[in-house]
């Protein structure tokens, strides 16, 4: 099995470099660019979220050498006016980007193809190879798949104005075509029967970024938006953005039947980054938040807004469902360019946690120390 897989890893990567060869020999006047991006290191774990009451085990605390990102990405212009990029993981095996950008005028450019959707503020738009600190847990739950086939159109307005039009987030089913949605709801959407969209606009104001994301989703009857805001001053760094998401669905019993009653979830997220360049490295500290209202102006019999997560994960990454803190401190060593830049950060992921007693939740922790390296050539 892990020979297949490293032959289907080399057989990708050498698939785009084939392309990527073929393509220079065609546009011998064109600025095709190819490279490789990569996030490795060491990663010390205690796992004190599972160091719940009731758990007769205590939890055992890691360290393990981890491949966190290994991509390879294409770039150029493949005929006048026309940009395209193309990315392929290596690790999960799947072409995440691979979009081409017709150049109408100086006004005005036309998309098409696979890209990132533009939701969940500048927090999202972090490239996934730089990413050290942990995913604010919304990522989880946003509106859309993280990378959509899309059709977008881009207008130059004080920065950049886009519309994406992207599928409509649907219901699962099982193999009956049955949606599978859990007991707390179910999407109204159970099919592909129309598009949806969202709206970005990005600003730039003497190197100042402001954003503003708007989406709408599950036939438009649920809603997102974001506001944010990038830029620095005197070697000091900053963005910061704050998410909305306003998600109605069918209730659903235990037994999965549909009630005519619909209820209202509310997730709301907070990411804060604020960074500073010295000489040869950038210190640097990001602060994320997120929670849920359930239940909202729901008239269905024992909805509620839930005040803690389950124990039903194993880790930082998938435990929070209702509300969840993280806390980094981190360094990244920049002396040698942008294609060997080793970083060291440590993290606290906190959240409420039920004990399995009436309503009482607990507080619990979870701290990580990471040592690595990234880059990008």
């Amino acid at each position: 099995m892990l020979r297949t897989k490293l032959s289907l890893t080399l057989l990708g990567a050498a698939s785009l470099g084939l392309s990527a060869s073929a393509l220079a020999d065609h546009h011998e006047t064109g600025n095709l660019k190819a490279g490789v991006e990569y996030n490795a290191g060491l990663t010390y774990d205690d796992h004190g979220l599972q160091d719940y009451k009731g758990n007769a085990k205590d939890p055992t605390k890691t360290t393990a050498i981890g491949l966190n990102a290994a991509n390879v990405t294409a770039s150029g212009e493949a005929a006048k006016d026309v940009h395209f990029g193309m990315r392929y993981n290596m690790l999960s095996h799947m072409v995440e980007l691979a979009h081409a950008t017709w150049k109408h005028s100086d006004m005005l450019s036309f998309e098409i193809g696979r890209d990132k959707a533009n939701q969940g503020g500048y927090e999202n738009k972090i490239e996934d190879y730089a990413r050290i600190a942990p995913s604010n847990p919304y990522e989880m739950n946003m509106a859309f798949d993280r990378y959509s086939d899309m059709f977008a159109f881009h207008v130059a307005l004080a920065g950049k104005l886009t519309l994406q039009l992207l599928n409509d987030k649907t219901a699962d089913k099982d193999a009956k075509g049955v949606p599978t949605s859990p007991a707390t709801g179910g999407r109204k959407n159970t099919d592909n029967k129309q598009p949806t969209w969202n709206l970005e606009w990005t600003g730039d104001f003497s190197g100042w970024a402001p954003l503003v994301q708007f989406g709408t989703y599950d036939m438009n009857h649920s809603k997102y938006y974001g506001l944010g805001v990038k830029g620095s001053v005197a070697g000091v760094g900053l963005w910061l953005d704050y998410n909305s998401d306003s998600r109605e669905m069918f209730f659903r019993d235990a037994t999965g039947a549909t009630n005519k009653e619909t209820i209202t979830d509310t997730m709301s997220s907070m990411n804060l980054n604020v960074s500073y360049a010295l000489n040869g490295f950038t210190p640097w500290l990001q602060y994320s938040m997120y929670d849920n209202k359930e239940g909202k102006n729901s008239k269905v019999a024992g909805t509620k807004d839930f005040k803690g997560n389950n124990h039903t994960d194993s880790d930082a990454s998938t435990a929070f469902k209702d509300n969840g803190t993280a806390i980094t401190l981190g360094a990244t060593c920049n002396a040698m360019g942008t294609g060997y830049e080793p970083y060291l950060a440590v993290t606290q992921v906190s959240g409420k946690f039920y004990t399995g007693v009436a309503e009482k939740t607990e507080a619990l922790n979870e701290m990580m120390i990471k040592f690595g390296v990234m880059g990008t050539f």
